[in-house]
């Protein structure tokens, strides 16, 4: 229905903001010559992605007027995770021009996808995105504002079908900084939602943690010790004080006989 050719395709175009022939993309061969980073847990999240969009397929087929709008998701595995983009064109706008209220078809599109993946406990991201036309001069509002007040409406939407808060872990606004199509940022296609299901901690992507040298892990955990940082914050507190460092020698010590009181010179 999207075009593609199986969860075992290998990817063919970029994952951030491209356009894209394959329904789910994946990092390199699935069955794992390259990437056997992947593990159970990211084996786990790749199945609960590809259940995930086949659940969305089949509740909207059963929808009256909402098959349609199959057309304007498109699934891409990403570094991110899951990216759910449900993308605007010449006869579907998800928002009201110029503004952050989602309109009644696209609140239905929202719906949806809130059904399919409210039951996961997978990290969320709702990213806006918008085209490259300009506001008048003399507006307060620009692309960047509208993209990050379309990604809060988009994300109130989600919760308003049950996703708890500490689902979430961004919301953003890119304006149109990351552009579906590339050689047109006026094309209504650049006006998109991104709803990214993250990967599992552990699983290799989702962690950026594990893709740190040991060095870096040893010195960020010597830096975020308790001890190391009460250390720190008492000579924050110390600087400027009159106190020593401890075994420091006075080069000038007061001569005998002499007032160490201050006085005009």
């Amino acid at each position: 229905m999207f075009g593609g050719d199986s969860m075992m395709g290998k990817e063919n175009y970029p994952t951030t903001g491209g356009q894209g022939n394959l329904a789910i993309t994946m990092p390199r061969d699935a069955s794992g010559t390259k990437d056997q980073g992947g593990k159970a847990t990211k084996a786990a999240d790749r199945a609960k992605f590809e259940s995930i969009k086949r659940e969305l397929e089949a509740r909207m087929a059963k929808r009256q007027g909402m098959a349609r709008l199959l057309k304007n998701i498109r699934f891409t595995e990403t570094r991110e995770g899951l990216r759910i983009d449900l993308i605007d064109e010449a006869d579907f706008a998800m928002f009201a021009m110029g503004t952050d209220r989602l309109l009644p078809q696209a609140q239905q599109l929202v719906n949806e996808v809130a059904q399919t993946i409210k039951t996961m406990p997978n990290p969320l991201i709702v990213r806006g995105h918008t085209d490259g036309l300009p506001y008048s001069s003399g507006q307060t509002m620009n692309n960047w504002m509208l993209s990050s007040a379309r990604a809060e409406a988009t994300r109130k939407a989600l919760a308003g079908n049950g996703i708890g808060n500490d689902r979430f872990a961004r919301i953003e606004g890119v304006a149109d900084r990351e552009p579906f199509a590339k050689d047109d940022v006026y094309d209504p296609r650049n006006r998109r939602m991104s709803i990214i299901l993250g990967w599992t901690r552990g699983s290799g992507e989702s962690d950026p943690d594990e893709q740190l040298d040991a060095q870096t892990r040893a010195a960020i955990k010597e830096r975020d010790n308790p001890v190391t940082v009460a250390r720190t914050e008492a000579k924050r507190l110390d600087m400027g004080g009159t106190g020593l460092p401890a075994g420091a020698t006075l080069i000038n010590p007061t001569a005998p006989g002499t007032s160490s009181k201050p006085g005009k010179h």
